[in-house]
């Protein structure tokens, strides 16, 4: 009987970039795929189940059919594009998951216009503290909380107290960022360097 080939597209983003996503046939592991990179497996025609899963987070089973020497492509990855990051800490808590596999079709976006984990530890220490610990972290956890204290405080403060309380919150967590990153910049690298080593 002719096998059949199931090609699994990983996206390219910067959720989960320094890491592979290992890929789940049946309920049994065969194979990782690494960022922007796919695996094709050659199976039994019929029905199988797909999934991804890193760490604890696993993708809902992708039920798919194929015929004798068909070919089909799926794509997985994370929802945690662009603006949806910021959910990272909600999807970390609860029982959901962030992971995804579905059919291909075309349109879809595999490559994401955000930098990688190895393209942030090409661009240095500096751009890791500016990207990841002040604009990724710091300020928006620093708007965050000027938020809430606001509205606590609504009817006690003034525009120019509200406006002073703004600048000097967005100040602290600017420079919390700063030392996220510096404290965070060796883990991150040594991290990145042995996912280069592992897919050597």
């Amino acid at each position: 009987m002719n096998q059949a080939k199931l090609t699994i597209q990983r996206t390219s983003q910067w959720i989960n970039s320094g890491s592979s996503y290992r890929v789940l046939l049946d309920g049994e592991e065969q194979g990782s795929v690494a960022d922007g990179q796919q695996i094709t497996l050659e199976v039994e025609p019929g029905t199988h189940t797909v999934a991804i899963t890193i760490g604890r987070s696993r993708s809902r089973p992708l039920t798919i059919s194929l015929e004798p020497a068909e070919e089909k492509q799926v794509v997985c990855g994370s929802k945690l594009t662009g603006w949806h990051r910021w959910l990272a800490l909600y999807y970390a808590i609860l029982p959901i998951t962030d992971l995804y596999i579905a059919e291909f079709q075309e349109g879809m976006q595999i490559v994401y216009p955000e930098l990688t984990r190895d393209e942030v530890v090409r661009r240095g220490l500096l751009h890791f503290i500016w990207h990841i610990g002040i604009i990724g972290w710091g300020l928006p956890v620093g708007l965050f909380v000027y938020v809430v204290l606001l509205l606590l405080n609504l009817s006690d403060l003034s525009p120019l107290a509200a406006l002073l309380n703004l600048v000097s919150t967005l100040g602290i967590f600017a420079l919390g960022g700063v030392i996220f990153g510096l404290v965070m910049w060796p883990t991150f690298r040594s991290t990145s360097r042995e996912t280069d080593t592992d897919s050597n």
